[in-house]
């Protein structure tokens, strides 16, 4: 997907409206979703680099929204399975494999 070209057309407040559903939760604050944002709007597109930055993340939650995105709006199913993968990861050494965070990210 061309994120530049939604940027144009809608703007980054709109992709927050958009995206909103991805989003959602009390775990980030705006700031940091719409730092996510910015992120993906200076990569210009969805490619290895940008997936790479991403990986690198060490907040579950981040990585989340990440993969909620590309798996619910994006429709890039390879990029959420990475993605949900590294949050499992993240989650099972951090909170444990029965924690219901880790029970969600299964899901």
């Amino acid at each position: 997907k061309d994120v530049l070209n939604l940027e144009k057309m809608f703007g980054t407040q709109n992709h927050y409206k958009y995206f909103r559903s991805c989003f959602a939760g009390e775990e980030r604050s705006v700031v940091e979703t719409m730092r996510d944002l910015e992120m993906l709007k200076e990569a210009g597109k969805i490619n290895d680099n940008l997936m790479g930055k991403i990986l690198q993340s060490e907040d579950p939650y981040q990585l989340f929204m990440f993969a909620r995105l590309f798996n619910e709006k994006l429709d890039d199913y390879d990029r959420a399975l990475q993605l949900y993968s590294r949050v499992l990861t993240l989650q099972e050494s951090t909170i444990g494999e029965a924690h219901p965070h880790t029970a969600a990210t299964y899901q």
